[in-house]
């Protein structure tokens, strides 16, 4: 069975919904960020997953030219789920911790 990127985008951020509630409030110590050599959506692919489980709007967001995502570090809450939803797409290593 075959599923598409969309689909598991839908299936992610139904997932991640009940998560992010509770990790809203929460500071914390780290802040997400994306490496673009080991970002598929920075090597043409039409992945937006870390944009769509993020639960902080503006967080993620992808560059004017639309060439690939950057986090806001002023907006991200470091809950994780992009790190997360970007490994079980298979890009594991495109998102990683870094300090506030």
């Amino acid at each position: 069975m075959v599923v598409s990127a969309a689909s598991r985008r839908d299936l992610l951020r139904r997932w991640a919904a009940p998560v992010s509630r509770m990790t809203r409030a929460v500071t914390r110590p780290a802040v997400a960020w994306i490496a673009p050599d080991m970002c598929t959506a920075w090597s043409g692919s039409d992945c937006r997953v870390c944009e769509a489980v993020c639960p902080r709007p503006g967080a993620v967001r992808f560059a004017a030219d639309g060439r690939g995502p950057l986090v806001d570090h002023a907006v991200c809450d470091g809950c994780g789920l992009c790190i997360a939803a970007c490994e079980q797409m298979g890009s594991a290593g495109a998102i990683r911790w870094v300090s506030r």
